[in-house]
Parts: C-alpha cells; sequence; structure tokens
C-alpha cells in the first residue's frame, strides 16, 4: 500500500512539473488547435473510418476543440505523459517483477519522456492518442495471469524501447544508474526503511526535469515557437507586446517576422515613424505572396481583416482550409463565421454557423455569434435569408500590392492602406510616386499637425535644396539639420561607417544609403 502511495505522489509531483512547464507555453497550446483538423461533413464517421488511424483521427478531432482554453490544453499535455507513465511503470513491475527500488524501474518512464519531446516537436493531439491507446493495450495484457501473455508484453515493450530510446537518454539513465548506488551505498541500512520508496524516484525526476529542460531549450523549434508567439499576439491585438519583443536583428534571423512588424507598426499609427528602424527591402514583404500554406495565409487574412477589407480576409482563411488534409481546423472556421457577418453575407453566415455547431465546445461561442449577426442582419428569420449585397470594397489581389492598396485608399478613404502605400513607395525607392501622393493627401496622414518622420525625411532629401518647399510640409528643424550632418559624412573622404550606422541607421536617408551601396558594391 506504501509503495503505491509513493508511486501516486511521484507521478502527481511529474504532473505538477509538467503542467507549468505547458501552461507557461500557452502559445504552443493554441498552436496544437491550430494543427488539429475535423472533417465537418454529416458522413463524418464512414469518411473518419476509411482513413489510416481512424480511431486516433477521431479521438484527437474531438479533443482537439477544446486546446481553445490554456488550461485544458495544458492538463491534456501534462495527463497524456503521467498516464503513459502509469501504464508503462505498472507494466513493467508486474511483469518483469520490479520491486519499486529496482533501478530498471527508472527505464518505465523512457516512452512517457518520449512523447513529452515529441509534443514539442510535432503539434498534432494524435501522437499523444497513438502512445496512449498503444500503452493501454500493452498495460491491459500485464492483467492476464498467464506466462504467454508475460511474454507477448515483455516481447513487445522491449521491441518498443529499442525503437524509441535516443542516445542521449541512454547517458541519462547511466548517469541515474549512478545516482543510484551513490544513494544505496550512502544510506546503507536506511534505505530499506520508510525511504527505500523515495530515493529510488529521485534519478526519475532528474530525467524528467532534465527532458522539460531539453524540450524547452529545444534550438530545432526555437524560431517557430518564437513565430507562433508573434501569431497569437497579432491575432489577440497585442501590438505593442510585438514591437516589444522583436528586435532588428530577430528580423534578421528570422525574416517572416517583418511581415508582423509590419501589421504592429500600421495598427499602432507608428508605421511612418519607425518602419526602417527593422531590416526590409521591398514592399511586396508587407505581406505573404499569395499561397495554400497555413501560416502565410493566415497572416494574410490577418492583414486584411485589421486593414478591414473581410472578403480578402475571407478568401485567404478560406485557402488554409482547402489545404488541409482532413478538412477544416477550428481556427479557421471561427473566422470564416465571423467574417461571413463583416461581409454582411446572412447565406454564408448560416451555412458556417451549422457547420461550427456540429461541436460541443463552442456553444457559448455560437450564442455570442448569433447576436452580433442579429445585429448586423435584424433579428427576423426572413432577414437573416437575405440575398448577399456587398457593403465593403471587394478584391483578390492579383496586381502589385501598392496598387491593391492605392486602389483600397480610392474606393474607402482607408487611412492604413494610404501609410502602406506610402511606406511601400519609400522602400521601393519610387520617390516621383511618393511624390505625387503626399503632395495630395499628406494633411490626410498628419498627426498633430506633423507627418510621420520618415515621410520628413524623404521630403527632405528630395526638397532640400528648393525653397519653400520644406515649409509648405511643417518640416522639423531637427529634421533638416539630422539629414545635412548625415548629407555631410557621407560625403567625406574617409567615411566613418559605424558612426554612421550607430547615429542613422533607423533612417529613410540610411536605408537608400545602404541600398545604393549594395548595388555599387
Amino acid at each position: 500500500m506504501k509503495k503505491k502511495i509513493y508511486f501516486i505522489l511521484e507521478l502527481l509531483l511529474i504532473f505538477v512539473l509538467l503542467f507549468a512547464f505547458w501552461y507557461n507555453n500557452s502559445d504552443f497550446i493554441y498552436t496544437i488547435e491550430k494543427y488539429s483538423f475535423f472533417v465537418f461533413t454529416d458522413d463524418y464517421f464512414s469518411i473518419a473510418y476509411s482513413k489510416p488511424q481512424w480511431l486516433t483521427i477521431l479521438i484527437s478531432n474531438f479533443i482537439s476543440q477544446y486546446y481553445k482554453d490554456v488550461m485544458f490544453g495544458a492538463f491534456m499535455q501534462s495527463f497524456s505523459v503521467v498516464y503513459v507513465m502509469y501504464c508503462i511503470k505498472s507494466t513493467v513491475i508486474s511483469v518483469f517483477n520490479f520491486n519499486n527500488k529496482n533501478l530498471l524501474n527508472a527505464f518505465a518512464v523512457i516512452p512517457g519522456i518520449i512523447l513529452l519531446i515529441l509534443q514539442n516537436n510535432y503539434p498534432e493531439i494524435y501522437v499523444n492518442i497513438q502512445f496512449i491507446v498503444v500503452f493501454t493495450l500493452l498495460y491491459s495484457l500485464s492483467f492476464i495471469k498467464s506466462n504467454y501473455a508475460y511474454f507477448i508484453t515483455a516481447t513487445l515493450y522491449t521491441i518498443l524501447l529499442i525503437l524509441i530510446i535516443p542516445l542521449p537518454y541512454c547517458l541519462l539513465f547511466f548517469a541515474s544508474g549512478i545516482l543510484y548506488k551513490w544513494l544505496s551505498s550512502k544510506y546503507h541500512g536506511k534505505i530499506e526503511s520508510s525511504t527505500n520508496l523515495y530515493y529510488p524516484s529521485l534519478p526519475v525526476l532528474l530525467l524528467i526535469v532534465s527532458s522539460i529542460f531539453y524540450v524547452y531549450k529545444d534550438k530545432s523549434n526555437e524560431a517557430l515557437r518564437k513565430y507562433f508567439i508573434m501569431e497569437n499576439a497579432a491575432e489577440k491585438g497585442e501590438w505593442y507586446k510585438i514591437l516589444e519583443n522583436t528586435k532588428r536583428e530577430d528580423v534578421i534571423a528570422d525574416y517572416r517576422k517583418i511581415r508582423y512588424v509590419v501589421l504592429a507598426l500600421n495598427e499602432t499609427g507608428i508605421l511612418g515613424d519607425k518602419l526602417f528602424s527593422y531590416p526590409i527591402t521591398k514592399s511586396d514583404d508587407f505581406i505573404f505572396p499569395h499561397t495554400v500554406e497555413g501560416q502565410p495565409s493566415f497572416f494574410n487574412s490577418l492583414f486584411y481583416k485589421n486593414l478591414g477589407v473581410p472578403n480578402e480576409a475571407f478568401h485567404f482563411m478560406f485557402q488554409i482550409a482547402e489545404s488541409t488534409p482532413f478538412g477544416m481546423d477550428f481556427r479557421s472556421l471561427r473566422y470564416l463565421t465571423t467574417y461571413s457577418i463583416e461581409k454582411d453575407d446572412p447565406l454564408l453566415y448560416n451555412k458556417y454557423i451549422h457547420i461550427l455547431s456540429k461541436s460541443t465546445f463552442h456553444k457559448k461561442y455560437i450564442k455570442y455569434l448569433d447576436g452580433y449577426a442579429k445585429e448586423r442582419f435584424g433579428n427576423g428569420e426572413d432577414q437573416l435569408q437575405t440575398e448577399y449585397v456587398p457593403q465593403k470594397p471587394f478584391f483578390i489581389g492579383v496586381r502589385s500590392f501598392l496598387n491593391d492598396m492605392a486602389s483600397l485608399y480610392d474606393s474607402d478613404r482607408n487611412i492604413k492602406a494610404l501609410n502602406l502605400t506610402l511606406c511601400g513607395t519609400l522602400v521601393d525607392r519610387k520617390i516621383d510616386t511618393f511624390k505625387n501622393i503626399i503632395n495630395k493627401y499628406y494633411q490626410e496622414v498628419m498627426i498633430n499637425g506633423e507627418l510621420p518622420i520618415h515621410y520628413q525625411e524623404a521630403i527632405v532629401m528630395v526638397y532640400r535644396n528648393q525653397q519653400g518647399y520644406l515649409d509648405k510640409y511643417n518640416i522639423s528643424k531637427d529634421v533638416i539639420e539630422k539629414y545635412d550632418v548625415f548629407n555631410k559624412l557621407i560625403n567625406q573622404q574617409y567615411i566613418a561607417e559605424k558612426y554612421i550606422i550607430n547615429e542613422f541607421s533607423n533612417t529613410y536617408w540610411f536605408y537608400m544609403y545602404a541600398r545604393m551601396k549594395a548595388e555599387v558594391g
């Protein structure tokens, strides 16, 4: 009985450690929901049954809907590992007749540790389900009191162990053995007392803690994990979190992040002041190229959602749904349903809300959406069945990004689109286009009576020697003086590169200087 209590306490301690780890990595939990798909047709079971690993798919698809809640996601991640440890440890003790203090008992946690690592490398719930199903079956064999069942269980366990144990963990188990021997020699007979159930657990706990540390410091997934943190911050509208946690060197290391930086700068209204603090080379990098890949398409959808173009946001989100192997993921479906309302399309809304109602977790969310839809479409059922009449600008971007932004501003007077157009012309070094746009619309992009800094820098560079123009745009004297210093430095015989980089690297002048120097060099 005492052995069982210590066994349970050990598993509880491991569960607490794992739960704290996964709960602290909440952005990773959101990722798991994004990559778990479900088939939404009425003949769902028959379709899933016809696919390989159908049972795993059925179970994981059902569970995936709950991962929107971080608490549940962290619980399931931790429970999966601890449950596998419980099954295997009980199997090893039963089949091999190991007592709880035996060194080989530590090997029973290997599958659980491997699952912990796989949870980090493959954010898909069916990995957890596979382990749970396999080791539950293995555990059930240990209850059959026959040598034949013991032989099968021992053989299967040995094969699984050989297949999944990595070399680094062989070394860890060797170190655990040394620790166990040291504890045995130090405490001699004492280890046979009530503590004999506690000390053998120390190597096991050492393995768990080292595994968590290994997962947390896994360099192979660090860039992807940081990208998902940025993606989730953008989804929640936490723009300043993106800007505070993304430095110039971060964008250099992972250039995909420049899109989220541009979006965050534009949403906070400082795109024209801070854009050239980051490495950017062309306006086409403001969004991803048209693609059916999940991450780029999701960003593009989010980009147009915040720009107030639900039609284009819907288009990219639907691309994600079309490209997934098992149907649409829950996050995409929630967005498609919301976009249908913002598109003023009640017919499409009814279609997607019906699909969403097939899940069990989204009842409150559906109730909220219904209230939002009735405010938008009206309260009557007949009104919800009316034909779709577009109320927002509609386009599917096939032209250049700057042309799309310019046409969006012309049709909807979208200031965010205007700022993207102006900054895009600066990035592409289309100075004549910038001059034409700023001459026509400069009053609309002024903030507290002043143009953004990068716009002032471009105007100074173009009109410095022409009287009257700088006064017309109310250019700051500090900007003019700073440009004169910069111009003087780059025209010296010996250019102080380090000083120029330190003082002017976040200016439009330095961007132009660096681009031209790169082309000449």
